[in-house]
């Protein structure tokens, strides 16, 4: 009798990490219902939203996950205490589930399972979407059998060639759908008439990103329409800054804390101009093929940020700002350029679509299989 897998999916610390994860999920349950499958992550990993469309075939397991600083603060004081939790708890867990396989996207809780799974020969796949690594994915790429890529490998300067596999960015399927319903029925009422800019942060969201936004509104808000996902942490201060707006203005503009991924695949799909960062949002982007302005994270691990965007505007993929010394006024240019050139507009979607893979989830899930 055949005996079932057993594949435990390990990543998270924001729904960039989960988010290719349980596209990686939902494939693999497809081409082998048979599996057992767990998710190791934080309790604030386990409860995302992200986490839903898997729910009903996946185990859930909480571990402690503590970041490993590079330089010596009393951070590192607390971490070290959840570091030692994770590295007892992912050795019962392994021990306990006994999986067949491994597949970690990375983030602090990865790092624990990368060790213990390497020692006790478990065979590891793992997944890079940044083309500079960040320290849980350079410990997990040490002991990885198999490390995809979200961009072509010729793009990494560091990872093992003989190991590594482009299998491009698992991406939730309704990102490539092209939904033309207005996904904000009854909040917030589209005007067709007037071109739509969709700004997010990731889920997070991002303050100074936001505060740029801001001084801009009053120039854009005029002429288009403007939805932002200000994340959780600056939503009351979003709403502070826009109060004082006039009235024929301020009924452009929606902003919310968080939206859905599907509600967010739609308003990229829909938008004529996306703001946004450098990170793995860029292949959502790609899937719906958005005319974008990227605004790199300075402060991201590695810089990864600036090196992704790099990339895009090698190939003219995208439009890049940095985002020290921006101001409003110069977002405003970029934004009215694309908005005015429709050659610019359609060499940028056209562009950034060569960095969509629709098969990357299936195709990270036949290495789990093989």
């Amino acid at each position: 009798m055949k005996t079932a897998r057993r594949l435990l999916f390990v990543g998270g610390g924001t729904v960039g990490h989960i988010a290719p994860l349980v596209a990686v999920v939902q494939a693999m349950h497809e081409q082998d219902a048979s599996a057992q499958l767990y998710y190791a992550g934080s309790a604030a990993d386990c409860a995302s939203n992200a986490l839903d469309p898997v729910r009903p075939y996946i185990q859930l397991v909480k571990v402690p996950a503590g970041k490993l600083h590079r330089h010596l603060t009393w951070k590192q004081v607390g971490e070290t205490g959840r570091i030692l939790g994770g590295l007892v708890v992912a050795l019962w867990l392994l021990i306990t589930i006994r999986p067949t396989q491994l597949f970690l996207k990375g983030g602090a809780a990865s790092v624990p399972f990368a060790l213990w799974g390497g020692l006790l020969r478990i065979p590891i796949i793992t997944h890079e979407t940044d083309v500079a690594a960040g320290l849980a994915n350079k410990i997990s790429a040490k002991v990885a059998k198999i490390i995809c890529t979200a961009f072509p490998i010729s793009f990494y300067a560091d990872l093992p060639s003989e190991r590594a596999i482009y299998t491009g960015q698992p991406v939730r399927d309704f990102f490539y759908e092209k939904r033309t319903d207005w996904p904000l029925e009854g909040e917030f009422e589209r005007d067709p008439t007037l071109p739509l800019l969709v700004v997010t942060g990731g889920s997070q969201g991002a303050r100074t990103l936001n505060q740029i936004v801001a001084d801009a509104l009053p120039s854009l808000l005029g002429k288009m329409q403007v939805v932002v996902q200000t994340g959780k942490l600056d939503y009351a201060g979003m709403g502070e800054r826009v109060a004082g707006l006039p009235k024929a203005l301020r009924q452009n503009l929606y902003i919310a804390p968080f939206v859905t991924g599907e509600i967010l695949a739609a308003l990229f799909t829909q938008a004529d101009v996306v703001i946004t960062r450098s990170g793995g949002t860029i292949f959502e982007l790609a899937a719906s093929k958005s005319a974008s302005i990227l605004i790199p994270l300075p402060t991201a691990a590695q810089d990864h940020q600036r090196k992704n965007a790099r990339q895009l505007e090698k190939v003219g993929a995208a439009i890049v700002l940095q985002q020290s010394g921006l101001t409003g006024e110069m977002l405003r240019e970029a934004v009215e350029l694309i908005l005015e050139d429709a050659e610019l507009r359609d060499g940028l979607t056209e562009k950034i679509a060569q960095f969509a893979k629709s098969d990357a989830a299936r195709q990270v899930a036949k290495q789990l299989l093989s």
